[in-house]
């Protein structure tokens, strides 16, 4: 096995959290969050593995899995189901030769969307594709055709909807987070953010709204009206590998001891969000 060091990726956390707290406007209510919290999780720490680098035998191991599951019997088999999205935000370098957005639904795709025998799973991922995609390129038009500075080359933002980095490493090899939310009927992307773009939605507010838009309007009209989910079948390790006192004591350190999922209100979002460009501004790290 591989041993990787994930190196920060500037600007991602505080991307999530903006996407989150815009759920209030877009949706009503802020969306859930997961991301790392750099004040605790210590350097080279054995148990922080990549969550979006594990095999099945290690993801039942990870916070990050467990925390899929209470996401997912909390909003979907809960009380009152609600239908839910994951969105994975990535960051990746800029490029030499784009400024892409790279939007990878290889799980879906290839788990959901690839049997001829169903052909309504397939046009449902493909729909979700392509209205996420043309959103996303309705997006950047708000840019009138600006153009940013990269490796000495002038590039405009653009979008890549089947591109190398589609978070599916393979079948039966590591698996990314997205692909593990797709093993449990979760409908996931994965968004690779090159850091010119992370930087430009940090500062342009009107573009950052029409990315959220973007995710938004694909939740609302194609997600949520997905019909393909409960015919898929559930893929997990956690049965066989974790007793019930384990996986009770994984739910609670993604809990943070509570019984259910905390539910962030649009005030903790933001002030999390304004604690982490303190923090930006306060240290020396290498950052891609």
């Amino acid at each position: 096995e591989r041993r990787r060091i994930h190196k920060r990726e500037r600007f991602s956390a505080e991307i999530a959290l903006k996407l989150a707290a815009y759920a209030q406007e877009a949706m009503g209510q802020p969306a859930s969050y997961i991301v790392w919290n750099r004040m605790t999780a210590k350097k080279g720490d054995p148990k922080n593995l990549d969550p979006n680098y594990l095999t099945r035998n290690q993801s039942p191991y990870s916070v990050w899995h467990q925390a899929l599951h209470e996401f997912q019997e909390h909003f979907a088999n809960g009380q009152h189901p609600v239908p839910i999205f994951h969105v994975d935000i990535h960051g990746k370098m800029d490029r030499k030769d784009n400024l892409d957005l790279d939007i990878g639904m290889g799980p879906m795709e290839n788990c959901w969307g690839s049997s001829r025998s169903d052909a309504e799973a397939t046009a449902e991922v493909e729909s979700l594709k392509e209205h996420l995609a043309s959103g996303m390129r309705e997006a950047f038009r708000t840019l009138k055709g600006k153009v940013f500075l990269v490796h000495g080359k002038q590039m405009q933002m653009t979008v890549e909807d089947d591109p190398y980095l589609n978070a599916y490493w393979g079948g039966g090899t590591f698996e990314t987070i997205s692909h593990q939310s797709v093993n449990l009927r979760i409908p996931a992307i994965q968004l690779e953010v090159p850091l010119t773009m992370r930087r430009e939605l940090m500062r342009n507010d009107q573009l950052f709204r029409r990315f959220a838009g973007a995710i938004y309007q694909s939740y609302k009209y194609m997600v949520s009206n997905f019909k393909c989910i409960e015919s898929k079948p559930r893929v997990c390790g956690c049965a066989l590998h974790l007793s019930a006192e384990q996986r009770a004591n994984l739910r609670a350190m993604a809990n943070n001891g509570r019984q259910t999922p905390p539910a962030k209100s649009l005030e903790e979002t933001e002030l999390f969000l304004r604690e982490l460009a303190h923090l930006e501004r306060t240290i020396m790290e290498k950052q891609i």
